[in-house]
């Protein structure tokens, strides 16, 4: 009996997490490399095989981004 009760949950268990979306979310700061003041207003583009996703640093130069999918991305930074 305690057997079979540990199978059903363990299937529950391995089910349940099967159809997950797993995310995190990517935050920093830029700055400039010969002064290290931060840079706001700064375009920062992130990206994967399959989208592209930008945004822009607030007045300290800070930037995320939310829900998103665990794998390999580029970053690209532009200031003018």
């Amino acid at each position: 009996m305690r057997l079979s009760i540990l199978l059903v949950f363990c299937v529950c268990m391995v089910q349940s997490t099967i159809g997950q979306n797993v995310n995190t979310t990517i935050r920093g700061t830029v700055v400039d490399t010969y002064n290290e003041l931060s840079l706001p207003a700064a375009n920062v583009i992130l990206y994967n095989e399959d989208s592209k996703t930008e945004t822009t640093t607030d007045n300290e130069g800070k930037f995320g981004f939310k829900s998103v999918s665990v794998g390999r991305h580029s970053i690209y930074v532009s200031f003018v």
